[in-house]
């Protein structure tokens, strides 16, 4: 009897040390898929980084090219009073050249007459 309950005493260490193994070799194959997963994330978190930085940087150089706006209204007078000097130039323009029409006409008129 001494050696039936011997027998069963390493049978039972046998099966904790094989259970021991598997649930070790199980640690282990969780841990280098752990170590997977934290390379890859770590990878993903690096091109996150890199892209906010890009981001970041085209946000910056929008601030830059950014026109207010006073700025805005400035320039918007100022196209608005370029435009109103032309309009009065054409005016006077067309004005001049009915002018010189006329005389023209008139010099012709007079030059022909008298030859």
């Amino acid at each position: 009897m001494a050696k039936n309950n011997h027998q069963e005493q390493i049978d039972t260490a046998i099966a904790l040390a094989k259970t021991a193994a598997d649930t070790a070799t199980a640690l282990a194959a969780a841990k280098a898929a752990s170590d997977i997963i934290a390379a890859s994330m770590a990878k993903d978190i690096e091109y996150i980084k890199i892209s906010i930085s890009k981001i970041d940087i085209t946000l910056q150089e929008a601030n830059t090219n950014y026109v207010n706006k006073t700025e805005h209204k400035e320039v918007t007078d100022e196209c608005a009073d370029h435009e109103s000097r032309l309009r009065v130039i054409e005016k006077y323009m067309w004005l001049a050249i009915g002018a010189l029409y006329i005389v023209n006409a008139v010099l012709g008129f007079y030059l022909l007459s008298k030859y």
